[in-house]
Parts: C-alpha cells; sequence; structure tokens
C-alpha cells in the first residue's frame, strides 16, 4: 500500500529535473536486494516505486511515468528482457539498469538487442548502482535534449514547410 501511495503521488507530476530526482522502478522478486536497492535510491532523492513481478512492472509503467527501471533478469513470469521489451512498446525510451547474479557473459546476447540499458551483476556494490542509475539518466536526458533540439532546427529549416 506505501507504494502505491507513493506511486500516485509521483503519477501525475510533471516531469522532473532527473539531476535532482526522478521517479524509479525497481522491478525484482528478491525482497531484501529490491528495498535494499530502493532505500539507495531514494537516499539520492528519487522517487522509488517497487515491483516484484514482471506484471506489477508493466502496469506500473502504463498507469503512469517512470524515468528508468532498474530491473533483475530471472523473474516469475516474463523475464526481465521480455517485460522490457513489453514496456518499450508504450516507453520505447525507459532507460533501464539490469541486475543479475549470473555473469553478464551468460546474459549478454538476451540484452544485446536492448538499447539504452547497462548490465551490473549482483551482488553489485550499492554505490555502483546508484551511478549506474545517475549516468543512465544523464545519458536519457541527453537522447531527449538533443531530439528536441533536432525536431526544432528541423521545423525552422530551409527547404521544409510551404513551398513557395
Amino acid at each position: 500500500m506505501r507504494d502505491e501511495a507513493k506511486f500516485a503521488e509521483a503519477a501525475w507530476a510533471p516531469p522532473v529535473d532527473l539531476a535532482e530526482g526522478a521517479r524509479i522502478l525497481v522491478v525484482d522478486d528478491d525482497a531484501p536486494f529490491r528495498r535494499l536497492a530502493a532505500r539507495a535510491l531514494s537516499a539520492c532523492g528519487h522517487v522509488v516505486i517497487e515491483a516484484e513481478s514482471a506484471e506489477a512492472a508493466l502496469d506500473i509503467v502504463r498507469r503512469g511515468p517512470v524515468d528508468l527501471a532498474v530491473t533483475d533478469v530471472a523473474l516469475p513470469g516474463l523475464d526481465g528482457p521480455d517485460w522490457l521489451r513489453e514496456a518499450r512498446r508504450a516507453r520505447p525510451d525507459l532507460p533501464a539498469v539490469i541486475v543479475s547474479g549470473y555473469q553478464e557473459s551468460v546474459v549478454a546476447g538476451r540484452f544485446a538487442r536492448i538499447p539504452g540499458s547497462v548490465f551490473l551483476e549482483k551482488p553489485a556494490p550499492l554505490e555502483r548502482l546508484t551511478r549506474a542509475v545517475r549516468t543512465e539518466l544523464a545519458r536519457a536526458e541527453a537522447g531527449r535534449r538533443l531530439t528536441q533540439r533536432l525536431a526544432q532546427q528541423g521545423n525552422g529549416s530551409p527547404g521544409r514547410g510551404v513551398a513557395s
């Protein structure tokens, strides 16, 4: 219920300055890791929403804005790669930090086709997790700004618009 209140509070808020705080979805069926990650990210000033399954995570993504997902690979039902692909149908620009107890070489092929994601092997020190989140948020924000700038240039560039 506490997570629902956090989500409701953050869901309809205007976009945030990602340097100050972001809406982070932590998806892991390992409750101790999920709670520890949520606490570390909250301490960095982020609003954290927790989900223990891919299905719950998809519901959260569909209901409101999420700036970044931290997800485990091995989840009951849909696994990390599958739910992330599904979420990106609605949110193609959703950045992700993928965590797993498996070595990167074992799961790398599953994520090779998921741009905008970075892999961390569990147990990852919390400092590495928070740094990866900060880096991916910055990368996503830079991409959004570039897209906006290119769109603005495209609207006013010669050769576009009404023919004379």
